[in-house]
């Protein structure tokens, strides 16, 4: 069957929750009895009075609200501080502070997403936490802009391992079951109950301790099947394999550092200082000119491969092609009186539309190197042609090939 969408659990899979709640319950007990804030049992216990009133919460036993005063009742107790009811709320906000503080992604996650969206998977999340700190999260760890559903039980009404809560997050994510992977850190909750949903489940492991339970299991999003596969075909609305081939041996060197923008099928996310359409290059496609429109009522764009907003410093171009290589190798050119003003410079930069922005990624020197490297006589006559270096006879040919 094939796959043409990832839906992924968020704390332990993309998120590392342990480690934040660790750092949290010991600066926050610091506070409350010092001395005792580092002792590895106190997070043990904290760990474990979670997982019973969160699962709790889950079954409709108590509201969100009060599993969190269970849990800050408990560790009260089991540190010999007074339990003053009325500060419940006030103690665990104070515990929030330090878990929102110490929330990061595993480094192997915006990695995997890169080249899950590069291939044209669809992405989504389906998270059995609270909707409001779910997206917050997200936020923080800047994948706010990075799937195109983001699925709580809080919102859904149902919860995982329920084959409800996962029909409902295939149904928004637009596809049947049958065609998603679903991707989690527990065992039961998010393989075992995926697989009874009707999605192709896979077990992340980052321990690689724990008994094997006959499932599809790695130790990282980076080993997902669907990034091991570069012969694949390409889901509908996804990229040409060759390009998506190319991508694939330069998709560690994307510079996060960078100020850029745009757009991709999701929504127009700027980064950044605030920007208008004459500030920033943009590749998209029919569904992201729906977002810029949206965004920028101003933006008009005739298909294909034409550009707007042309000036001295910067370029909107909104690319329609069905050829994204040829697309993105030119997009940092200037266009006047409906063709190129210039070729391109072996330092212009091929550009990969990533979620809500766009992705410096290789000099267009290093990708003909490769592109020559790997017999790829298409895309060495694209980049050449880019760069002004094909002839007829005497005669250079245009870099938009007119």
């Amino acid at each position: 069957m094939v796959t043409v969408g990832v839906l992924f659990d968020l704390d332990g899979t993309m998120l590392d929750h342990a480690g934040a709640a660790r750092r949290a319950v010991t600066a926050w007990a610091a506070t409350v009895a010092p001395g005792v804030g580092g002792d590895p049992t106190l997070v043990a216990a904290w760990s474990a009075l979670e997982r019973e009133h969160f699962a709790a919460y889950l079954a409709g036993e108590c509201s969100f609200t009060e599993q969190r005063r269970r849990r800050m009742r408990a560790v009260l107790a089991l540190l010999g501080s007074a339990v003053d009811e009325a500060r419940l709320d006030d103690e665990f906000a104070d515990y929030l502070r330090h878990y929102e503080a110490a929330w990061r992604p595993y480094p192997d996650v915006v990695d995997a997403l890169v080249g899950l969206r590069c291939r044209g998977y669809r992405l989504g999340v389906l998270s059995n936490g609270d909707a409001g700190q779910q997206r917050r999260k997200l936020s923080a760890i800047g994948l706010g802009d990075a799937f195109d559903v983001v699925c709580c039980s809080s919102e859904l009404g149902v919860a995982k391992p329920d084959p409800a809560a996962f029909r409902l997050a295939a149904e928004r994510l637009g596809h049947p079951p049958r065609h998603l992977r679903y991707v989690g850190d527990d065992p039961e909750t998010d393989h075992r109950a995926s697989l009874r949903a009707g999605l192709d489940g896979t077990w992340l492991d980052r321990t690689a301790r724990r008994a094997d339970v006959s499932a599809i299991r790695i130790d990282r999003l980076t080993r997902l099947p669907e990034l091991r596969a570069t012969t694949a075909t390409t889901p509908a609305g996804g990229h040409p394999a060759s390009w998506r081939a190319a991508l694939d041996r330069f998709a560690d060197l994307i510079d996060p550092r960078a100020r850029w923008a745009v757009t991709g099928s999701a929504a127009v996310a700027l980064h950044g200082a605030a920007v208008t359409p004459r500030d920033v290059d943009v590749v998209t496609d029919p569904a992201g000119l729906v977002a810029l429109r949206r965004r920028f009522g101003d933006v008009s764009v005739a298909e294909p491969f034409r550009a707007v907003g042309v000036t001295a410093r910067a370029r909107l171009r909104l690319a329609l092609d069905e050829t994204p290589f040829e697309i993105l190798v030119g997009v940092r050119n200037r266009r006047q009186d409906g063709g190129w003003s210039a070729p391109a410079t072996p330092d212009d930069r091929l550009w990969i539309p990533s979620w809500g922005r766009l992705v410096p990624v290789l000099p267009l020197s290093s990708l003909l190197r490769i592109a020559q490297e790997r017999g790829r006589t298409d895309q060495v006559v694209a980049i050449r042609r880019r760069l002004g270096q094909l002839r007829i006879g005497d005669r250079a040919l245009p870099p938009d090939g007119r």
